[in-house]
């Protein structure tokens, strides 16, 4: 069993949160490419959490969040409690922060757009999250493979993953310097 410090490097670099949040920001950066952003959000989210059902569970996490920010902006009471809060931002950053008022309302602008475009999509072409989940999974199939293929590599090398070298197998000695001859032919070089 591996020590703490030693870790495989193939595990290091999957994580289910980093997915998630890979996930919800390229969601959010690409919301205006109608079915490719959802495609390279979950297709990228998928490969940093490294397995298929991680990777969809990973994606419906997200999703679940923008579908339920989604239902509570469509309800009664609780959607005007939600619309009223960019009004009691935006007042209050006049008084404090007045230099920050067209960063703030351009941040409103790009969410509102983000959700309405989410609608939109909903109504018109097949779910954006459907399309998230599913590039999640293929994604997700993507980093298993390549991890099988590195592992079957390393195992054809002789080579342990383990990151350290110390429990690596079969790895060629260094050649003493006893028994290595260097010739130059440049001058005045001093080997």
């Amino acid at each position: 069993m591996a020590k703490k410090n030693e870790e495989l490097p193939l595990q290091k670099c999957y994580s289910f949160w980093g997915g998630v949040k890979y996930i919800i920001g390229l969601s959010l950066m690409l919301w205006w490419l109608p079915f490719f952003g959802q495609m390279i959000a979950g297709y990228i989210g998928g490969r940093k959490v490294g397995t298929p059902l991680k990777a969809i569970a990973a994606a419906l996490i997200p999703m679940d969040i923008v579908l339920v920010i989604n239902i509570l902006m469509h309800s009664g009471p609780i959607a005007t409690a939600l619309l009223s809060v960019p009004t009691k931002i935006l007042g209050l950053t006049s008084t404090y922060l007045p230099f920050a008022i067209p960063y703030i309302q351009f941040s409103f602008l790009y969410l509102a757009t983000y959700f309405m475009s989410i609608n939109k999509l909903m109504i018109l072409q097949p779910s954006a999250y459907s399309i998230v989940v599913i590039f999640a999974f293929i994604g997700g199939l993507m980093a298993e493979q390549t991890r099988k293929e590195i592992t079957h590599t390393l195992e054809r090398m002789k080579v342990s993953p383990v990151v350290g070298g110390k429990t690596a197998k079969n790895l060629p000695k260094p050649v003493p310097k006893d028994y290595v001859v260097v010739e130059s032919n440049v001058k005045g070089d001093n080997l």
